[in-house]
């Protein structure tokens, strides 16, 4: 019989598509969402959808909670795409800081529990690589405004724990797909052979295939001994000059251009920190678990993408 889960920002890249692997195998999924309407048209295989107000805790829609089996937390406001203004980041905050508590404060409220609450995190928890350092899950959160967002998501999400709830918080590196994300926004320059490195291009970029990320939630659901913390990274990063080759090697273009830094951290400020500065994660605890990659080597995900797309 399969499992009663509810999703939370499902309509995102990796919600879209873990709802599809659930909803295939059988499990009963809940979405929670401002747009029912909306979700009903991009994930026909889900149950139900109800209207979710993360910042509401006295909303109809915490009943549907009661005699779940599991919550997947993903919601928040995008990272990329837009300015990180204050005013923007203060959302990228109140999205994931509020919307937790929230969600954890209408679970302590149900008689019949779900036993999983499996949230999403960044690897912005760790700050940046320019240092070389390489990150685990044992390493100390960094500093700047994506650390502080992931501790704070983190710490709220650790309360469904009081609560008795098993908790695991995935630290999601640079999600590959080509119809959403940093490689879709990529693969049109390359078309056009103007492919190239942002500064030198030594900057770590701590990848993920879509399907492993999505396979690394799944694994942390169904698996009651996955707790705490889990880097959702493939284990061989790669510098953004590799990237670049092999991205082009892959599409056969050329990777020749040098962009500065300067434009690009003046055009999107803080946001630019991924891309400029980098960061060397490796997936320590989530392959010690015995998650077991399909897609550990980066030319290997990009020609799986590519052939697909």
């Amino acid at each position: 019989m399969g499992k009663k889960i509810i999703i939370t920002g499902a309509t995102g890249l990796i919600g879209k598509y873990i709802t599809q692997v659930l909803s295939s195998r059988g499990d009963e999924v809940t979405v929670f969402t401002r747009s029912p309407n909306t979700a009903k048209n991009e994930l026909p295989g889900a149950k139900e959808f109800v209207k979710w107000d993360s910042y509401d805790k006295t909303g109809e829609w915490q009943r549907h909670i009661e005699g779940k089996d599991a919550i997947l937390h993903l919601a928040g406001e995008p990272l990329l795409g837009a300015l990180w203004s204050n005013d923007y980041k203060e959302k990228i905050l109140k999205s994931r800081e509020l919307g937790t508590r929230t969600l954890v404060y209408a679970i302590s409220r149900t008689d019949n529990k779900p036993k999983a609450f499996i949230s999403a995190s960044a690897i912005g928890y760790y700050g940046s690589s320019e240092n070389n350092v390489t990150y685990t899950e044992e390493s100390l959160p960094g500093d700047g405004f994506l650390a502080e967002v992931c501790k704070r998501w983190e710490t709220e999400a650790a309360e469904a724990e009081s609560l008795g709830l098993r908790r695991a918080s995935i630290r999601v590196g640079i999600v590959l797909d080509t119809r959403e994300g940093a490689l879709e926004k990529l693969l049109t320059p390359f078309k056009y052979f103007m492919g190239g490195t942002v500064g030198e291009g030594n900057q770590w970029i701590s990848w993920i295939h879509l399907i492993d990320v999505a396979n690394i939630f799944i694994f942390a659901l169904d698996n009651d001994f996955v707790d705490g913390a889990l880097n959702a990274v493939a284990p061989n990063p790669v510098r953004m000059k590799d990237f670049m080759e092999i991205l082009g090697g892959v599409m056969n273009r050329p990777s020749w251009l040098k962009i500065p830094e300067f434009p690009i951290k003046a055009a999107i400020g803080e946001a630019s920190v991924p891309v400029t500065e980098g960061i060397k994660v490796l997936p320590e605890r989530t392959q010690e678990l015995g998650y077991r990659f399909q897609f550990s080597r980066f030319e290997d995900a990009l020609n799986d993408l590519l052939k697909s797309s």
